[in-house]
């Protein structure tokens, strides 16, 4: 059986256990993504991350000045996962995106897994 085999399985167990408001350190983004991953591939790319972290200030401290964007080229790198165009993701492929709004001036990051092509959830 291939490795992505497990992945839809996987994306729909995330599914299931994100019911209720997000906590950070605990199914932020990042770390409900690496939970997927986990789930269908037996590695956690976000353990350097686990338990160090209860808020988002916190998450920024240890994301460090290359932020979330940063921590995801170089959990790339570390797992040789290939970068991809959004159209050509697959099931459980992990992507970001980046929200700007121009009202609040802010600039909001968020960790997508890919659920079909073309449909992300995060």
């Amino acid at each position: 059986m291939h490795p992505r085999d497990n992945l839809e399985a996987a994306v729909k167990r995330g599914m299931e256990r994100a019911e209720g408001d997000m906590v950070w350190g605990k199914d932020d983004c990042v770390l409900w993504s690496a939970s997927i991953i986990e789930d269908a591939l037996g590695y956690d790319p976000a353990s350097q991350y686990r338990g160090k972290y209860s808020s988002k200030l916190g998450s920024h401290r240890i994301l460090g000045k290359s932020g979330l964007a940063g921590m995801l080229r170089r959990t790339g790198i570390k797992h040789k996962w290939k970068p991809i165009r959004p159209e050509d993701a697959e099931v459980g492929d992990i992507g970001l995106v980046v929200i700007k709004n121009k009202k609040k001036k802010k600039t909001i990051a968020t960790c997508l897994v890919c659920r079909a092509p073309g449909w992300f959830i995060g």
